[in-house]
C-alpha cells in the first residue's frame, strides 16, 4: 500500500522529520513512527484508533 501525504501546516513537522529509504531501484520517504501517531491521530478514523493503540504497545514493550 502507498499513501500520498499533502503536506499541510499542521503536519509540516512530520514531513520534515520524515527518513528516505532504498526500495528496489529507488528510494521511498517515510514518516517516523511518532509521525504516523500524529497522522493517525489527526485523522481519527476507528481504524487509526486500533493502529495507534498497536504502535503504542509496540512502545511499551521495548
Amino acid at each position: 500500500m502507498l499513501d500520498l501525504l499533502l503536506v499541510t501546516p499542521e503536519i509540516k513537522d512530520v514531513w520534515q522529520n520524515r527518513q528516505t529509504t532504498p526500495l528496489e531501484n529507488c528510494s521511498v520517504s517515510v514518516v517516523s513512527r511518532e509521525g504516523l501517531i500524529k497522522l493517525k491521530t489527526l485523522s481519527g478514523r476507528t481504524q487509526d484508533k486500533a493502529d495507534i493503540e498497536k504502535l503504542m504497545e509496540i512502545e511499551d514493550e521495548s
